[in-house]
């Protein structure tokens, strides 16, 4: 798992702006998301996890056991029950909210990871992909 602790920078997206869309978030949200360069690091600590992120409020950390659901915060009003499966360098979320569900398939390799994207709330799949830094 040669991508464990390693960083990875967006370099670019397919249909992202329409997956936010179908989210329903105002526009100057999916503006704010569509032009921010995330980075993700997944590590490992003991038994457990971390999903590490940047967005335009800052750094956000996510503690989790491979395959054991826990509660997520998305925002200080939207809160999901979250899974996260690890399989060899291809890590699965699924966040639901309730009526909506949200599936990310996050596939590592050496050089790059490319996310992918889908809801029950649209037909599409987006894509965001990201080099190592």
């Amino acid at each position: 798992m040669e991508f464990l602790g390693k960083t990875y920078i967006k370099n670019k997206d397919e249909n992202f702006k329409e997956f936010l869309e179908s989210l329903g978030l105002a526009e100057d949200k999916v503006k704010a998301l569509l032009s921010f360069d995330q980075k993700n690091c997944l590590k490992k600590d003991g038994d457990d996890y971390l999903m590490i992120f940047d967005n335009a409020d800052g750094e956000k950390v996510l503690k989790f056991r491979n395959g054991v659901e826990f509660d997520e915060e998305i925002t200080p009003i939207v809160n999901s029950k979250t899974t996260f499966t690890l399989d060899g360098n291809v890590l699965h979320q699924i966040q639901n909210l309730g009526t909506v569900i949200i599936n990310i398939k996050r596939d590592f390799s050496a050089d790059q990871l490319v996310m992918t994207v889908t809801t029950n709330l649209w037909d599409g799949t987006a894509r965001r992909y990201y080099k190592r830094m």
